[in-house]
Parts: structure tokens; sequence; C-alpha cells
């Protein structure tokens, strides 16, 4: 896995393994629930933003598991480099944007920034579809 620097034939495969289970689980939870969520999300009262709530429990703990099953592969700053993989590398694109946006923002704004923008990949790589993903990678990205 040239993108991540991976060396290991073993764990390259394992890596992968890792992520394109991820993106089916991602797909049949999203096959599963979309059509309801995006029902639910037309009425927009309180009932069924509780549900949609609900429906979501499920999707934290295939988030949790998929990053507990990296993390026990690559070390943080690998698992970060996959993050922004599955999120297009929208992260550095929009905090450079930012920075050349604000150049005045201190250090401090400017870390608020960033986990901001961290806290929206890690949301948007539980979506479906690419296009999904750029609003809010297909398997060969991992064999380049």
């Amino acid at each position: 896995m040239v993108l991540l620097q991976l060396t290991d034939a073993e764990q390259t495969k394992r890596v992968h393994a890792i992520v394109v289970a991820q993106y089916r689980t991602i797909n049949g939870w999203h096959e599963a629930h979309d059509a309801e969520l995006k029902a639910l999300a037309k009425i927009n009262d309180d009932a069924s933003k509780a549900k949609i709530a609900e429906i979501k429990v499920p999707l934290k703990k295939i988030h949790d598991d998929y990053l507990a099953a990296l993390s026990a592969q690559l070390p943080p700053d690998k698992v970060e480099t996959v993050k922004d993989l599955m999120a297009l590398g929208k992260v550095d694109f929009t905090y450079r944007g930012y920075l050349q946006e604000y150049p005045g923002m201190n250090d401090a704004q400017k870390a608020k920034v960033l986990a901001f923008l961290k806290e929206a990949r890690d949301e948007a790589i539980d979506e479906e579809v690419v296009e999904d993903r750029d609003r809010k990678q297909d398997s060969d990205t991992w064999s380049r």
C-alpha cells in the first residue's frame, strides 16, 4: 500500500480487507435504512428526529468497530491517512482554503477549525457513496 507506505504484505492484506469490509457494511446499512431516513427527514419534527437518531445508533458501533480494527493494524497517523483517503482529502483541501481566506487566525482558531473538519470527516466516512461523502474511493485506491 504505497499511500500508507506499508511494506508488510500480510499487513497490507489485512488493512485492505478491513477497508473493503467497511465499505460493504456501510453500503448494506444504507441500503437497509436510507429510504426510511429520507422519509423521516422530510417530516422534520421532534418525533422524526428522535427516530432518525435511534436508527443511526448501530452506525456508531459500525464506525467505532471499524476504527478499532484499523487501529489494531496501523499506528494513529496511518489511521488518519485512511480516514482522509475515504473522505477524498477534503480535510486538508478545506483547511488550506480556510487558512487562505482567514490568514489572521491564531493557533487556537486554526486548531479548532481543523478539529471541526476532522469531526465532519469522521461523520462523512459513514456515508454510502462518494457523492454523499463529498457533500458532508473505491477499493482500488488501497492497492495503488
